[in-house]
Parts: structure tokens; C-alpha cells; sequence
């Protein structure tokens, strides 16, 4: 599915999550790195603060489900979970075809992974995404929003992807808050505009979410929107890393190399 992640730009040496094959979250969303993946397609033109044009439902509960349904439902997610795609797929689209947001999600995950005998869909994932945003579900506002900042589905619209991006931030989705910082970091889809950053990225931090711990620590390791802090960023990285982020423990190092040296 579409990488919910997604690094802060504040270090060139890491990668951007990606989406689509993209690859793992990190931590809970598997897929590759904006870097490896095909040249993005032309933004489409979007006017500034147009909401997107939909009308949010509330999310469908699974109680509206039948034993039946709710059984397979059951099995599909545990499948899913546990890499066996094809299986989950045939259990899940039946599902999703219901209303079912988390299940609309894991289908659309799953077309654009492409793993398990999955054949990828991309056009077909984004449709799926966008039911279940639609009604109001954070993970798949994400997904969709990832889909529309890298062009993957659907057509390029940055501004799009920022709007779909609030609404999981605001409904208090880690990841909506982690990619909303990011484009306030870097200016795509809203003005640049390094305080929201800040707010948006402290905001996840406190969901001990490892790579907005690690985005903010580079931050207070530079004086990026914030007093320069190499103490409380050398925090941030450690939390970041019990987490098992490969850039965040790298981070520790570098700082305690540089803190170590800087004493002598």
C-alpha cells in the first residue's frame, strides 16, 4: 500500500517514504521509496483551499455485517496480516463491495503492493482508497492522499493530497499529521510554512511515531523552525530507533560521534 511514512526533508540522506510497490513502513506500511519509483506524473492545477469534491459519509461499522460476512472479514484481515494475499483478496472484495471502509483499504493496500499472486491496479487500489476516505476512514485518506501527491492511480494533485492529508490529521491519524508536516517542510500542495511543520510533526511525535520523532529531531538538531537542541534531538533519535529506524539509529551515532568530539 501506499507508504505512509514518509522521511522529512531536513537530511539529504534520507529517503522520502514512498507509496505504491512503495514499500514498509516503515514501520506499519509496506511499500518503496519515492526515489526508486517511476518519474511523476504532471500535476494537475488545483484551486487553493477547494476542499475536495466529495461528500464525507460516516464510516459503515462492521456490525452492519452478516455472521457470514463478518466471519470473512475476520479471515481475510488475518490473511492479510500475514502476507497471503490472494486468499485475503478473494475473502476481502466481497466485503469492500459491501461499504466496508477496512476492507476497501486492504484491497486497494494490496492492488498497489502487487505481492502473493496480486496482480497491481493501480486505477483500481485508488478507487478503493477514495470509497473509504470518502467515509471518513483515516488510513484510507492517507493512502489516497499518498496516490495523489506521486500521481500513482490517479492524476498528480499535491493540493488534493494536503486536503486529504488534514482531514486523517485532524481526526488525530498519526500518519495524516506525519505527511502534513512534511508538505508544510517542503512547500508541495501548501504554502511552506516550517511553524506548521513543527505543530503537525510534535503532534505525531506524541503518538511515538518513529519517523516524525526522527523528522523532528532533525530539526532540533539544526535549529530548523525551533532553538537548535542536539540534547532533545538525540532524544528523539533514540525513540526513533527503538523503533528499529535504520536512519534514526544511524542519527544517534553521528550525534554521539559529533557530541564525543566536540568534548575533547
Amino acid at each position: 500500500m501506499p507508504n505512509t511514512t514518509q522521511h522529512s526533508p531536513a537530511c539529504a540522506r534520507v529517503h522520502t517514504l514512498a507509496l505504491i510497490p512503495l514499500v514498509t513502513f516503515l514501520i506499519a506500511s509496506p511499500i518503496a521509496a519515492y526515489a526508486q519509483m517511476t518519474p511523476l506524473a504532471p500535476e494537475v492545477p488545483s484551486r487553493p483551499g477547494a476542499p475536495p469534491a466529495v461528500t464525507i459519509q460516516p464510516p459503515r461499522a462492521a456490525a452492519g455485517l452478516t455472521p457470514a460476512q463478518n466471519l470473512a472479514k475476520s479471515k481475510g484481515m488475518r490473511a492479510h496480516k500475514r502476507g497471503e494475499f490472494a486468499a485475503a483478496i478473494e475473502l476481502l472484495r466481497p466485503i469492500a463491495e459491501t461499504g466496508d471502509p477496512e476492507a476497501q483499504n486492504a484491497v486497494g493496500e494490496m492492488l498497489t503492493d502487487g505481492k502473493g499472486g496480486v496482480t497491481i491496479d493501480e486505477i483500481e487500489a485508488a478507487a478503493w482508497f477514495r470509497k473509504a476516505a470518502m467515509q471518513g476512514y483515516a488510513p484510507g485518506q492517507v493512502n489516497l492522499g499518498l496516490m495523489l501527491e506521486v500521481g500513482q492511480g490517479v492524476i498528480r494533485d499535491q493540493a488534493e493530497a494536503s486536503r486529504w492529508y488534514r482531514r486523517a490529521a485532524l481526526d488525530g491519524f498519526a500518519e495524516g499529521q506525519h505527511n502534513l508536516a512534511r508538505l508544510y517542510e517542503t512547500g508541495k500542495g501548501v504554502p511552506l510554512d516550517i511553524g506548521q511543520a513543527v505543530f503537525w510533526y510534535a503532534k505525531a511525535v506524541n503518538q511515538n511515531f518513529a519517523p516524525s520523532q526522527y523528522a523532528y529531531g532533525l530539526m532540533h538538531r539544526d535549529g530548523i523552525g525551533v532553538p537548535r537542541n542536539p540534547a532533545e534531538a538525540l532524544r528523539l533519535f533514540r525513540r526513533a530507533a527503538a523503533q528499529g529506524m535504520t536512519e534514526a539509529r544511524e542519527a544517534v551515532e553521528a550525534l554521539e560521534q559529533a557530541t564525543s568530539t566536540s568534548s575533547h
